[in-house]
């Protein structure tokens, strides 16, 4: 009985060839290349655009805007409205002065988010929350006050009723956006 056949395969150097230091545990050219094919071909499959969210309706990465100091609107009223929902009391005035710029830098440094008191993408993921018929509060007039402001007019009680429910799902649908049975993001 012979012993099993192991083959090595050793790459072939030049006679002149001298390994330098920046040689050691680094692969060959041929399989660093390799392993780009592969990277790229894995790239390739996962981002088709058969599969990628921005193709389907209503499944589009959402931007958001940027608001800072200054800012004035029903934007910034939504934003007074949500981190009133989270707690931080603020008054609803529409403006974007210094009381809103603390509430929102202390509301960044308390959920380790860059303190500056600009409301971003990272802020706004942040501030969004979800509410359902029959929730109320702040967060439910944040969501009355922004469906009016785009053209779905609702009466700002801070009640989310049938309403607000037909607003929502009048905007969704103008939007071909999804939509959750019964929980909508505010924001």
């Amino acid at each position: 009985m012979q012993p099993p056949v192991c083959r090595l395969r050793f790459r072939r150097q030049r006679a002149d060839h001298q390994p330098s230091e920046s040689d050691a545990g680094r692969p060959s050219r041929h399989r660093q290349q390799n392993r780009g094919h592969r990277r790229r071909r894995r790239h390739r499959r996962r981002h088709s655009p058969a599969q990628t969210p921005a193709h389907r309706p209503g499944t589009a990465s959402r931007t958001w805007p940027l608001v800072k100091s200054g800012a004035e609107g029903e934007t910034v009223a939504a934003i007074q409205l949500l981190l009133t929902a989270h707690g931080y009391r603020t008054d609803v005035d529409a403006e974007f002065g210094p009381a809103t710029t603390a509430h929102v830098t202390s509301y960044q440094r308390d959920r380790s988010l860059v303190g500056d008191g600009i409301v971003g993408p990272d802020t706004w993921h942040a501030l969004i929350v979800s509410a359902r018929d029959g929730d109320k509060g702040p967060a439910v007039q944040a969501l009355q006050r922004l469906l009016t402001a785009h053209s779905h007019p609702v009466s700002v009680n801070g009640v989310f009723d049938q309403e607000t429910t037909r607003a929502v799902t009048d905007f969704q649908t103008e939007h071909q956006l999804t939509r959750a049975l019964s929980r909508w993001p505010i924001g």
